[in-house]
């Protein structure tokens, strides 16, 4: 896998530090789609125990469609019971995010070894130092 995909609908950028980054361009169940593809490959090459820091940016003015995303991380949870810890910063647009979003963090802490941020979109350094703590 290369270290930036060109999605048409999300773009996904391995950085220097390591950090997964995933910036959706459009808030549309297509977009989360392309995000699973790429989540499932890192998953796969990943082992497990690893920690893999993501960081998700919706800058859009439309919030995410979290029904399809807690679907689509469930199915990916399920694929790969055996996976490296999750460290997630998720960044967003102040007064979008929804008890949806909140759905999908705990989901994500579901288990004990995975973690998860939400950050205003305008403030990444600060999530970015967060990611990259070591537990």
């Amino acid at each position: 896998m290369t270290d930036t995909l060109q999605h048409a609908l999300c773009l996904y950028k391995r950085m220097e530090n390591g950090v997964h980054k995933f910036t959706f361009r459009v808030a549309s169940p297509a977009a989360v789609d392309e995000w699973f593809e790429i989540m499932s490959a890192i998953a796969d090459m990943t082992l497990e125990d690893e920690t893999v820091r993501l960081m998700i940016v919706n800058k859009l003015s439309d919030m995410l469609p979290m029904n399809h995303m807690l679907n689509r991380s469930r199915e990916l949870l399920t694929l790969f019971p055996e996976r490296a810890n999750l460290r997630t910063a998720v960044l967003y647009n102040p007064g979008e995010l929804g008890t949806l979003a909140e759905s999908f963090s705990r989901l994500m802490r579901s288990e004990q070894r995975d973690k998860v941020r939400f950050f205003p979109g305008d403030v990444q350094d600060e999530a970015l130092t967060w990611l990259l703590i070591e537990d």
